[in-house]
């Protein structure tokens, strides 16, 4: 197509004419990638990092009761100011989920998005502590959210606007004790749908895989009905240790003492990979130091994972893909709202532009 601004079909054609060694080459990482599994799997052996999970061990745990907490937030950056909105959804193990919303509009800020994010954990955390199921699944790995609440009490400065008392709002008993419930119960498991680390596996791993997440590794080794060992735990190195006590710096306001424990529960946390069929990737999950030690709860957490994740078509376990469906309705929610708030507005023009103009990403 010609314009008067050149021939528009130039791009596409350059793209096009790369595709056949573009695709190429992602054919040759796949096959190094199939060539490596073998070599990465004896090297895992060899450091007694796999495990058979025999079935017949899980069919006499009884199925526990099961409640799943994911979350959402959108910060909709409009030229006259950012809307934002954070959800968070509990499902299980009753019919009715339950819910934590806010949303509202405040003065553009690029700090906006990361404080809406803490916003949106602390709902999660407080949803998932106070959940009467027997196992809580929670999104995310089990610090994550407590590390976006430290960064969103950081960013909120003074509390100038709304979006930033709600986080400074966050140093509460209430907020305290739902962290600390969830860092240590037996009864909160972590199922992160994303790892970005690979230091328990580093050290066993080619130089051309050096760089590929742990869950990535996990399920190049696993084979369908096994898992690795438990990684992490009060045995953490003094290095991880002090990066991880840093990432959850005591911005909630804990006392010396509630301090102490907050920082041996955080930098305490086990996990491990479990590949419970033949069409599921490696589960990275992770547990309360209470957790990492007791063989029979860590059973209930294998056959929860097993049978929560039956369906091929479902990459992770059926709860925490309900509770993420549900959560992801908060897009519905707030695309109505810059029209609803143009039809009421009739002062200005250039305000009622600037009011319905969005950026382009």
């Amino acid at each position: 197509m010609t314009s008067s601004y050149g021939n528009t079909g130039d791009l596409l054609a350059r793209l096009l004419s790369k595709g056949r060694d573009v695709a190429s080459r992602t054919a040759e990482l796949a096959s190094e990638f199939s060539r490596q599994r073998a070599n990465v799997r004896e090297n895992l052996e060899k450091a007694d990092h796999i495990y058979a999970v025999d079935p017949s061990m899980l069919d006499d745990v009884t199925m526990p009761s099961v409640a799943a907490v994911d979350g959402a937030h959108i910060a909709d950056s409009r030229a006259i100011g950012d809307i934002c909105a954070a959800v968070a959804v509990a499902v299980g193990p009753g019919d009715e989920p339950r819910s934590e919303d806010w949303m509202g509009c405040v003065p553009r800020n690029a700090r906006n998005k990361e404080i809406l994010t803490g916003i949106m954990s602390a709902m999660e955390i407080r949803l998932a502590a106070s959940s009467d199921a027997d196992l809580v699944l929670v999104d995310g790995s089990m610090t994550s959210g407590l590390i976006n609440i430290t960064k969103a009490i950081a960013l909120a400065g003074a509390g100038n606007t709304e979006l930033e008392q709600m986080a400074l709002g966050l140093k509460t008993t209430e907020m305290r004790d739902a962290a600390m419930e969830v860092l240590t119960s037996k009864r909160f498991v972590a199922v992160p749908k994303y790892t970005t680390t690979n230091k328990e596996f580093v050290r066993d791993l080619p130089m051309s895989l050096k760089d590929f997440d742990g869950r990535t590794v996990a399920t190049m080794a696993l084979r369908p009905g096994e898992m690795t060992a438990m990684f992490g735990g009060e045995d953490s190195d003094q290095r991880s240790f002090q990066d991880k006590k840093r990432q959850v710096a005591n911005a909630l306001g804990f006392s010396e003492a509630e301090y102490a424990e907050f920082v041996r529960a955080s930098t305490s946390v086990a996990w491990s990979y479990y590949r419970p069929h033949a069409w599921t990737p490696a589960f990275r999950f992770d547990v309360p130091p209470a957790l990492a030690d007791d063989v029979d709860h860590g059973r209930r957490v294998l056959k929860t994972l097993y049978e929560t994740t039956l369906s091929p078509g479902i990459r992770e376990p059926l709860p925490l893909y309900i509770a993420d469906t549900f959560a992801k309705q908060i897009s519905v929610g707030v695309s109505p709202i810059m029209d609803m708030a143009a039809v009421d507005y009739q002062e200005d023009d250039d305000a009622l532009i600037l009011m319905i103009m969005g950026y382009r990403t």
